[in-house]
């Protein structure tokens, strides 16, 4: 009974994690750090201080701010897996989202009883929709219902640190955000390239999500963010 109700609110917490869904300046992704400020005074009489102001490296741009802007212009799909624990509970699925234009559909499919169930949450000009492949229904939903009270919005974001830390087995680096008192982390592989990203929630219940990213764009599949045809309505 308790694995049915975290695999009820699986889709709902995925949705939390479209970075997109919120728009905001870009420039909140910027490093707020010291080479980042105006230039440097020196003394003309001090041509040497002059010298060292130029030869202090610049810090590499943020890998993350190139991909918080793809994902903000508001189409992009992902394909993934979720791995959420709550409350000592680990639940691991495969995942896909999707957003364009304030729509959005999240997709988890996951094992229960030796049997695969596919759920989908669908949000349509404004409404949410359960959408169950299994039964063939769409249920209107209260999303804030559904998530437990979980604030899904991403709009302060505010750049923190980078580092290294542990992620899908492997120590990668990361790039670190705050979000109201929720810790957001970017993970990159070697190449640069985004391997998945966490977010560790203020709420005791709620300690982790993490999302493992195999493939991203701005491509939707057609008929992704839509109501299947002949489902049953739930109001």
């Amino acid at each position: 009974m308790q694995n049915k109700r975290f695999t009820a609110l699986l889709p709902a917490l995925l949705a939390a994690l479209c970075l997109a869904a919120c728009s905001r300046d870009p420039s909140v992704f910027s490093s707020s750090s010291p080479s980042s400020g105006g230039p440097t005074a020196v003394s003309a009489a001090d041509p040497a201080g002059e010298s060292q102001a130029q030869s202090e490296p610049e810090e590499d741009p943020l890998l993350s701010e190139s991909i918080a802007k793809q994902l903000m212009g508001g189409a992009y799909y992902i394909d993934g897996t979720s791995v959420i624990e709550i409350e000592g509970f680990r639940l691991e699925n495969a995942v896909t989202i999707a957003v364009d234009k304030g729509n959005s559909a999240v997709k988890t499919t996951s094992e229960m009883s030796g049997a695969l169930t596919t759920m989908r949450v669908v949000t349509l000009d404004g409404t949410t929709w359960l959408v169950n492949d299994t039964s063939k229904t769409c249920t209107k939903v209260d999303p804030a219902e559904m998530s437990g009270g979980f604030d899904t919005d991403f709009s302060c974001l505010s750049f923190e640190e980078r580092g290294e830390g542990f992620f899908d087995g492997e120590t990668l680096r990361y790039e670190q955000y705050d979000q109201q008192g929720d810790t957001v982390r970017f993970f990159f592989d070697a190449e640069g390239r985004l391997a998945g990203m966490t977010r560790t929630l203020k709420d005791e219940q709620l300690a982790e999500m993490i999302l493992k990213i195999k493939a991203i764009s701005g491509n939707i599949p057609a008929k992704t963010i839509a109501l299947p045809e002949g489902y049953s309505i739930l109001q």
